[in-house]
């Protein structure tokens, strides 16, 4: 899961355009700390990344902040299309289709 809305943090990857790389890159770990730390085993790989204590994110550049919440919005929409797979069911659509009849 953390793979789809927290790569961005994981993978501890500086925006291309960052230029303060040894700021921001020590900040990743520091995020993922406290992401983990606030609510383990919750719902947060699907909650919209202003839904979380924004403050460390506030203290990535510009850039890298920019690129964090554009790749965690990405990495949420695809959690949420997977997750009913998660439970063995099939996909929205087909979930969707059922619940209109």
């Amino acid at each position: 899961m953390s793979s789809h809305t927290f790569n961005w943090v994981v993978d501890a990857q500086p925006s291309q355009f960052c230029l303060t790389r040894t700021h921001c890159i020590p900040k990743f770990s520091e995020i993922l700390s406290e992401l983990f730390d606030q609510a383990p085993g919750s719902n947060t790989f699907l909650l919209e990344i202003e839904d979380f204590n924004t403050a460390l994110i506030d203290e990535l550049c510009a850039s890298c902040a920019k690129e964090a919440k554009k790749k965690h919005d990405a990495g949420r929409r695809r959690m949420w299309a997977k997750l009913p797979s998660y439970f063995g069911l099939p996909p929205w659509e087909e979930l969707l289709r059922h619940d209109s009849k």
